[in-house]
This record gives structure tokens, sequence and C-alpha cells, in this order.
């Protein structure tokens, strides 16, 4: 009877042993989770903070290259105007 009550004892030992190190195993896993929500975050707002200076960045350009066609269309029409200026003075 005794051999029995130990033996019931230590089955429950086991029984909890394994249970303990579940739950650690779940608890690690949930760090390393939590870690790697935390890695994702950092990454996603140095995404958007690129995509953001890449945006103003383009935009910039687009205005540089509006003022350049409007200098270039400027300049055409001078020269046309000069061209047909010459024309009539001939």
């Amino acid at each position: 009877m005794v051999i029995r009550r130990l033996k019931a004892l230590l089955h429950d030992a086991q029984s909890q042993l394994e249970k303990s190190k579940d739950a650690s195993n779940h608890k690690s896993n949930i760090r390393t989770l939590e870690t790697q929500l935390e890695d994702s975050q950092s990454a996603l707002t140095a995404a958007l903070k690129s995509k953001r200076s890449l945006e103003l960045e383009l935009q910039e350009s687009q205005q540089q290259q509006n003022a350049a066609n409007r200098y270039a269309d400027t300049c055409l029409g001078l020269y046309y105007l000069y061209a047909h200026t010459e024309t009539l003075a001939c």
C-alpha cells in the first residue's frame, strides 16, 4: 500500500513536472514572439519613414521637372518670337 502511494505520488510529480516544462516552453515561445513582433514593428516604422522620405524626394523632383519644362517652353517661345521677328525684318 505504501508502494502504491509512492508510485502514485511519483506519477503525479512527473505529471506536474511535464506541465511545468510545457508552461515554461510556452512562456519562452511567447517571449520570442513578442520580440519578433517588436522587431517587425520597428522595421515597419523604418519602412514607413523611408517611404515618406522617398515620396517627398519624388515630389521635389517633379516640381523641379515642371520648373525646367516651363523654362524650356519660355525659351522655345522666345526663340520662335525672335526667329519670326528676324523673318519679318528681312
